[in-house]
């Protein structure tokens, strides 16, 4: 399907956005695959329940088996754009981005002291480079 001549308010929406933005609405469907989101600003979709769609591993960082477990139809969410789906005219949204990573090791910083090959003599076959 074109969907530039089929609907261009909607292409053009979909086009104006830039991954990490965050773009809010409304939970319109829950399907096995994934949640339809309405979204508050730009055009309706002529054929799904909603122009912002997120698919199950990005409704969570737990497992999550049915997105009926994460939202509920009719629920107010903010997510992040991740890219438009050309293909179905979708903005493919992420609930987890805007949650914190529990994978995430916060770890000090190492230190590591970098030398310039004047600094530190070469060693070559074990031999003694410094003169006797």
């Amino acid at each position: 399907m074109d969907w530039q001549t089929e609907s261009p308010e909607l292409w053009a929406f979909l086009e104006s956005l830039r991954p990490g933005e965050i773009l809010s609405g409304t939970v319109a469907a829950i399907e096995r695959f994934g949640v339809f989101v309405a979204l508050d600003d730009g055009s309706d979709h002529p054929r799904l329940p909603g122009v912002g769609f997120i698919t199950i591993p990005e409704l969570s960082w737990r497992y999550v088996d049915a997105g009926t477990d994460v939202v509920d139809v009719g629920q107010r969410v903010s997510c992040e754009f991740l890219q438009f789906d050309t293909y179905n005219a979708e903005a493919r949204l992420s609930l987890k981005a805007l949650q914190p990573n529990p994978f995430h090791i916060d770890r000090p910083h190492r230190r590591v002291l970098l030398t310039t090959p004047e600094a530190a003599p070469a060693v070559t076959n074990g031999a003694d480079p410094s003169p006797s």
